[in-house]
């Protein structure tokens, strides 16, 4: 290719994989099915929140797998996969009649498929931004937190006009078809491709050694960071798998619940923007501290608003939740490119996006489980001990760090 159109090319990819992120976050618009799905069944929230929990451990595992065979196959064909498995996905949780149906379905292969895209579009678009490595997930990882609020809505209008069986089965066809157009276009950039742009780009992070993901496992920094992300996610989960419900109890109006839930997910989308910007500027260690802050003030203004049955509270919690939220995704991605250096970055990325199944276990199932039993209130208390463990969490990495950048 010739040098001057890389600098196009390369922007031209980005746009498509925020494209592509965007339509794969409508895994977090779960909560806008709840509702529907339990009144026609007569399910329980203890019981439908496993689903989105199996959904966020295949999210992690699909990760895992396409990490792996990232090393044999074009993007082309692993996106393929993506495609096919997501599209199972919404047909079969569109014609259930059985929990198992659903986990099976929406948990495992939508799960599936989406972790295999999120992997691919991710360690594609990376390569060819070198030296905007912070910048550019905060810039991916906005279309994935977008996606919740985007397709949340459609999926409200869509299920309100046909139901939410019809919904799925739309969406499942949308979800598919824009993952394979983007296939044609997300391309790893060739070797001589990826000299030129380490040679040209001023500010491109070099790394003194690139860790294998045997090494990174000898790392403290490796643990102390999966550890805060693990909180950070559970954190966000537990309001986004509970924001729709919540929002309905205290509004009565299903309308002005979808909006707020909504809220959660244009705002993690914001945070995640943010935290490219606060990555490049700061380093990854002062943004898990200012994320952890945010998350505590979250937290905090969550129990408020739950003890007040205040919606303009609720409105503010959702709001910083969801920005708090936001900054675990890309501040892995960086410190997965930058720390342990960008050679084994889908295997090192994937191994710890894995901090999404501990996530997703206490965040989802557990506070389905506590909200089941003892209601919003004891939640709030919850998000609260997440944000202080993961402030303590984040200001451990410092002292423990082994990694290439002692600056970060």
């Amino acid at each position: 290719m010739n040098n001057h159109k890389i600098w196009t090319v390369r922007w031209i990819r980005a746009a498509v994989g925020i494209l592509a992120l965007l339509c794969l976050g409508l895994i977090y618009a779960w909560s806008v099915f709840v509702t529907p799905i339990e009144a026609e069944f007569g399910w329980g929230r203890s019981q439908t929140s496993m689903t989105f929990t199996i959904c966020m451990s295949f999210f992690c595992i699909g990760g895992l797998f396409a990490g792996y065979i990232n090393r044999f196959l074009k993007p082309r064909i692993i996106l393929l996969l993506a495609a096919v498995s997501i599209l199972a996905g919404f047909f079969l949780s569109s014609n259930i009649s059985s929990l198992p149906g659903l986990f099976i379905g929406y948990g495992v292969f939508c799960g599936f498929g989406v972790g295999i895209g999120y992997n691919v579009v991710l360690s594609c678009i990376l390569a060819w931004f070198p030296e905007k490595t912070g910048l550019l997930s905060g810039i991916l990882l906005m279309g994935f937190g977008f996606g919740g609020s985007v397709l949340g809505s459609l999926s409200v209008n869509l299920m309100a006009a046909a139901g939410w069986r019809f919904a799925f089965r739309i969406l499942g066809i949308i979800l598919a078809v824009v993952i394979l157009l983007s296939s044609v276009m997300l391309k790893r950039p060739l070797p001589e491709e990826s000299e030129f742009l380490k040679t040209k780009c001023r500010k491109t992070v070099s790394v003194a050694k690139n860790y294998s993901t045997k090494e990174m496992l000898h790392t403290s920094s490796f643990y102390f960071v999966f550890i805060w992300l693990v909180l950070i996610t559970a954190l966000g989960l537990a309001v986004v798998s509970n924001a729709s419900p919540l929002a309905q109890t205290m509004t009565g109006d299903i309308g002005k619940a979808s909006f707020l839930a909504g809220l959660v997910s244009i705002f993690n989308g914001i945070g995640r923007l943010c935290s490219g910007f606060i990555l490049d500027a700061l380093g990854s260690k002062r943004t898990m501290r200012i994320y952890s802050l945010i998350g505590l003030a979250a937290g905090i203004i969550m129990f408020l608003s739950v003890s007040a049955e205040s919606v303009l509270l609720l409105t503010a919690g959702f709001i910083l939740i969801g920005f708090a939220f936001g900054g675990g995704s890309p501040t892995m991605s960086a410190y997965a490119s930058r720390v342990f250096g960008p050679k084994f970055y889908s295997n090192n990325f994937s191994i710890m996006n894995l901090c999404m199944l501990a996530g997703a276990f206490i965040g989802s199932f557990l506070m389905g489980v506590v909200q089941s039993s003892s209601g919003y209130q004891t939640i709030t208390v919850f998000l609260i001990v997440f944000a202080a463990a993961s402030l303590i969490f984040g200001s451990i990495v410092r002292l423990h760090f082994q990694g290439n950048r002692s600056n970060d």
